[in-house]
C-alpha cells in the first residue's frame, strides 16, 4: 500500500479560503505530544555528535538533534528502515536500509535521499576510520563500498553449504579492513583485508546470531547475540567462545551494546524481557526494565558519557532512553510515528483527534497533554483525514482507506458514512453549513454530501483529475 503525501490542496482553499495569521500566531511554540505508539527497528547515534540520534521506523526514518527531547521525521516515510548508519565525519550524512528497496543515503540529514544500492540489506555499518568505507549484509550476501555507497563490491565468505542470509556486521573501530559478518547457518566470519579472504570464527558458538558488539578499549572482547540461545563472549577476537547467558540460555537476543571503558559491562535487548545487564562479561544478568512500557527492545545504542546516555528501541511504544545506566527509563518523546491528521472542534480547542498510519484515531481532551484510542467501529486504521463540524463539538469526520466514517459523540463510536470504494484522502466540511461536507478520493475526484454523509454526488464539473489528496 503506499500512501500518498498529506498536501494543502484546492480543495481546503475553495473551503476555507485565505486564514489570517495574527501577531500571537507567529509567537507559538511547539512541544513533543502525541499517541505514544511506534515500532523501532534501528537506532544510530552520531559520531562526535552525541546529541543527534536516527531511529529507523515502520514509517521511516526520525531525527532528533537534542539527544532525544524532541523527534521530526527525516524522510523514507511509509517505509520499514531495518538499518540505519551515520558517517562518523557528518552528522548529516546517513545510510537507511529499507526493507525490499535496497539501500537509500542521505547527505542532508534526512532532507533528501537517493538509493545507492538494489540490494535487500539487514545490517549497515561505517567504517569508524574511514567515513568512504561502508559494509552491508543481506539475503545475498556480504557487500563493501570504498566510494561512500556509490558502488559495492560482493565481499561474500565463501562456506561449504547454504550460508542463510547474513545478519550481523563489526567493524574495527581502527582499522577499516577488520570487518566480522554473521550469517544465519554458518556462523561468525572474519577478514583482516576488507573482505578480500575470509575465516571461520564460529568455535563456541551455538545458535543463530543476530547482533555483534565489541568493547573499544579492548577489541579482542567481543559479544554475540543469537536467537535461541542467549549470549556468547570471546575475549580472543573470536577465536573461541564461551556461553554468557545464565538465566537467559533460552533468550532471544536482538540487540547489544558494549562499554567503550569496560569490557565487562554490557546490555541486551531481548524479545520479550526488555533490557538485560550485566557487569561481569556476561556471568549474571540483570533486568533493568523500570520505566521501560514494552519489553520487546530491537535496538539499542549510546552516546558519550559517564554513565552513557542509552537509547532503546521497542516494538509498539518508540524510543526509551536512561541516563543512570538503565536503573529508570523514560519514554523519549518520540510518540505516533505517523500522524497524518489533527483536527480540533473550533468551539472546543481542548479537545483534538490525530487520524494515524495503521493506528486509527487517537483523542486528547486536555490539548494534547493526554491521549487515548478512539476509533471503535472504523473498519480501516488507515486515517487520512480529519474534519470537525462548525457547530456540533460531538461531531467529526474521518476519511480513511475504507472511505468517509462519523461520529456523533466525540470519537467514543464511529459508523461509515460511504464512498467505500475508494479510499478518501481529504474531508472537509463548509464552515457555513455544517451539513455540507466535501470528499476528496484516490480515484474518482471530488464528492459532496449535503446531509452529512448519508448521501454523496460527485462535484467535478470543471476538474479533470481523479486523484485528490
Amino acid at each position: 500500500m503506499t500512501r500518498p503525501y498529506r498536501r494543502l490542496t484546492a480543495l481546503l482553499v475553495l473551503l476555507l479560503g485565505v486564514v489570517p495569521v495574527s501577531g500571537a500566531a507567529a509567537t507559538l511554540a511547539w512541544r513533543a505530544t502525541g499517541p505514544g505508539s511506534g515500532d523501532v527497528r534501528a537506532l544510530a547515534v552520531a559520531p562526535g555528535d552525541s546529541a543527534t540520534v536516527y531511529v529507523g521506523t515502520t514509517d521511516g526514518v526520525m531525527r532528533s538533534t537534542d539527544a532525544g527531547r524532541t523527534w521530526a521525521p527525516a524522510g523514507l516515510i511509509s517505509n520499514t528502515v531495518t538499518a540505519v548508519a551515520v558517517s562518523p565525519d557528518d552528522r548529516q550524512a546517513v545510510y537507511a536500509a529499507v526493507q525490499y528497496d535496497g539501500v537509500h543515503k542521505t547527505v542532508d540529514g534526512g532532507a533528501t535521499w537517493a538509493r545507492v544500492s538494489g540490494y535487500s540489506a539487514r545490517a549497515l555499518a561505517v567504517c569508524p576510520s574511514d567515513a568512504q568505507t561502508v559494509y552491508m549484509t543481506g539475503s545475498s550476501g556480504v557487500y563493501r563500498s570504498t566510494d561512500g555507497g556509490f558502488s559495492w563490491a560482493v565481499v561474500t565468505p565463501p562456506t561449504d553449504y547454504y550460508s542463510g542470509p547474513w545478519q550481523a556486521l563489526l567493524l574495527s573501530e581502527t582499522d577499516p579492513r577488520h570487518v566480522f559478518a554473521a550469517s544465519e547457518w554458518a556462523g561468525v566470519f572474519f577478514s583482516s583485508d576488507g573482505g578480500a579472504n575470509w575465516s571461520a570464527v564460529s568455535n563456541g558458538l551455538n545458535g543463530v546470531v543476530n547482533c555483534l558488539a565489541a568493547c573499544a578499549g579492548a577489541p579482542k572482547t567481543m559479544y554475540a547475540g543469537t536467537s535461541s540461545n542467549g549470549v556468547y563472549r570471546t575475549t580472543n577476537g573470536g577465536a573461541t567462545w564461551v556461553a554468557a547467558n545464565a538465566g537467559m540460555a533460552e533468550a532471544s537476543v536482538t540487540a547489544l551494546w558494549v562499554s567503550p571503558t569496560d569490557s565487562a559491562a554490557v546490555y541486551a535487548g531481548v524479545v520479550g524481557s526488555g533490557v538485560l545487564k550485566s557487569t561481569d562479561g556476561g556471568r549474571t544478568w540483570l533486568a533493568v526494565n523500570a520505566g521501560l512500557t514494552s519489553l520487546s527492545v530491537g535496538a539499542l545504542a549510546a552516546a558519550a558519557g559517564d554513565p552513557p546516555r542509552l537509547y532503546a528501541g521497542s516494538a509498539g511504544q518508540g524510543v526509551f532512553v536512561t541516563t543512570d545506566g538503565g536503573n529508570r527509563w523514560a519514554n523519549a518523546c518520540l510518540s505516533s510515528l505517523s500522524v497524518q491528521a489533527i483536527a480540533s472542534p473550533p468551539s472546543e480547542p481542548s479537545t483534538v483527534y490525530a487520524g494515524t498510519y495503521g493506528h486509527g484515531v487517537y483523542r486528547s481532551t486536555d490539548a494534547g497533554a493526554n491521549w487515548a484510542p478512539a476509533s471503535t467501529g472504523l473498519s480501516s486504521t488507515y486515517v487520512w483525514s480529519l474534519a470537525c463540524s462548525p457547530t456540533d463539538t460531538a461531531t467529526a469526520y474521518a476519511g480513511t482507506w475504507a472511505g468517509v466514517f462519523v461520529t456523533v459523540d466525540a470519537g467514543r463510536h464511529w459508523s461509515a458514512a460511504g464512498l467505500v470504494s475508494s479510499g478518501v484522502y481529504a474531508v472537509a466540511v463548509a464552515p457555513s453549513s455544517p451539513q455540507v461536507v466535501y470528499a476528496g478520493t484516490g480515484s474518482s475526484g471530488v464528492f459532496r454530501s449535503a446531509n452529512g454523509g448519508l448521501s454523496w454526488a460527485a462535484a467535478n464539473t470543471g476538474y479533470t483529475g481523479t486523484f485528490i489528496y
